[in-house]
């Protein structure tokens, strides 16, 4: 299998799983009444493309599996709620520059990986809460103003900012260890790795239609 198509299978793939598992968390903390869930999903966001930049470590794969999981939020949301798909494409954007940062810099020790991690949180928050004030002028934010930038960056990220600081660690952890198997599988069993992502892809949007409804 081409190196292209390998790239293109697993941009694919691990978009399709951030998004999926972001419905199942979205509609488990619904189920609990969960009062703060953007801290769990960010660290989820942030689980996930950490493995997968271990796995596809090539600048711009980051911020492409944040637009698949945008466009699953997007198709699968049974209103379209832009807020969502942009703090999606934000938090992509996000770590994208923040992986590849650290990517330049061989960071490798908890401490490094997870400063990475927990300052990402609070740009990512007040992007999108600037993003959506002062920009889109979501009715929501922009009757909060600037205090809500700050409350919404200072709260809820400072949340994020901490779990995502071992989440960061533990996703590149994952990747790690499952690198070499999952090099070998692409090599030797090129053929099953590509029908095997697509069925795992195919299975997330089919389960975020399910759990967003």
């Amino acid at each position: 299998m081409k190196d292209k198509k390998k790239l293109l299978l697993g941009i694919v793939l691990f978009g399709s799983i951030w998004g999926g598992l972001e419905a199942l968390g979205i509609n488990s903390m619904s189920s609990l009444g969960f009062p703060l869930k953007s801290p769990f999903l960010a660290a989820t966001g942030i689980l996930v493309l950490g493995a997968a930049r271990i796995l596809f470590p090539h600048r711009g794969t980051t911020f492409l599996m944040g637009l698949v999981a945008a466009g699953f939020k997007f198709l699968t949301l049974p209103q379209i709620f832009f807020c969502q798909v942009t703090a999606v494409i934000v938090q992509g954007m996000v770590l994208e520059v923040a992986f590849s940062y650290a990517q330049k810099r061989n960071l490798s020790t908890w401490f490094s990986l997870g400063t990475v991690g927990f300052l990402s949180m609070y740009v990512n928050y007040a992007l999108f809460s600037l993003i959506e004030t002062y920009l889109v002028l979501n009715p929501f934010w922009v009757e909060k103003g600037f205090s809500g930038v700050i409350s919404y960056t200072f709260i809820e990220g400072t949340y994020a900012a901490i779990l995502c600081f071992f989440f960061i660690n533990i996703g590149f952890a994952l990747g790690r260890s499952f690198a070499p198997v999952f090099g070998q599988w692409q090599a030797l069993k090129a053929k099953a790795y590509g029908i095997a992502t697509l069925v795992v892809s195919l299975g997330c949007w089919i389960s975020g239609f399910a759990l967003y409804r």
